[in-house]
């Protein structure tokens, strides 16, 4: 299973409390309360212990933990975004030249000047993949393709480590990254993600993670519509207990 989302960060309306060069976005107290500094002074998300689905012992639990993506990690992201299982999704010609441009756009968001919020991704330490969140109203554009008719959190990511894909690692982190960073950051019940229509391996990760469908959305400039997909922080709790 390859668990990557294909939309990435775009231009978006940005508030004028981000319009500033050098301000990196970060996990805020007052959103995220489970939050711990390490000794470098990097703000982690408490990791949540589970049991890691597919993997070689089932009995031995996994911690993931999100830290605001910093310029010293774009090295690896660039490496992740070349992996196949991640350019097959990642790269659909419209930030060109690949993968360069992508990565520009995320020092942007480091910058401050992109409300767009990405995240590197820890397996049991192991820097793994990279997640982000966003409120889709940022973005006019997007939310009038969308059309949802409702506030909503959007959430991408890729497991960047081959050797990590297909251990069922993608649900369970995603449904962590909902409950203890992107839902509480933005205050918003409900999250939407778009995988391509044809990413049929991320649609049933999503599943896993309690996504159900919800329509199919052409964006313009994209080559294939967004398969959208819903989950509400009432539905995660209720999966929780």
């Amino acid at each position: 299973m390859t668990t990557v989302c294909r939309r990435r960060s775009r231009s978006l309306t940005c508030p004028a409390s981000f319009r500033k060069s050098g301000s990196t976005p970060a996990i805020s107290p007052a959103r995220s309360a489970r939050t711990t500094r390490t000794a470098g002074g990097a703000r982690w998300v408490s990791p949540f212990r589970r049991p890691s689905r597919g993997s070689a012992s089932p009995n031995t639990p996994s911690a993931y933990a999100f830290a605001p993506l910093r310029e010293g990690d774009l090295d690896l992201v660039r490496r992740w975004l070349l992996e196949p299982h991640v350019k097959r999704w990642w790269d659909d010609g419209v930030k060109t030249p690949y993968p360069d441009a992508v990565i520009e756009d995320y020092r942007e968001a480091i910058d401050g000047k992109d409300p767009t919020y990405h995240y590197l991704a820890q397996i049991d330490t192991r820097p793994a993949g990279m997640f982000q969140h966003y409120r889709i109203a940022d973005d006019p554009e997007y939310a009038a393709a969308l059309a949802l008719g409702e506030d909503a959190v959007g959430v991408d990511l890729f497991i960047g480590e081959a050797d990590l894909v297909g251990k069922g690692h993608g649900p369970a982190m995603l449904r962590q990254f909902l409950r203890d960073v992107a839902f509480p950051f933005h205050g918003i019940e409900v999250c939407v993600i778009g995988p391509s229509v044809k990413n049929v391996a991320a649609i049933r990760a999503y599943e896993k993670a309690g996504f159900r469908a919800l329509k199919e959305a052409q964006v313009p400039g994209e080559p294939d519509p967004e398969f959208l997909m819903r989950l509400t922080a009432h539905e995660l709790d209720s999966m929780q207990r």
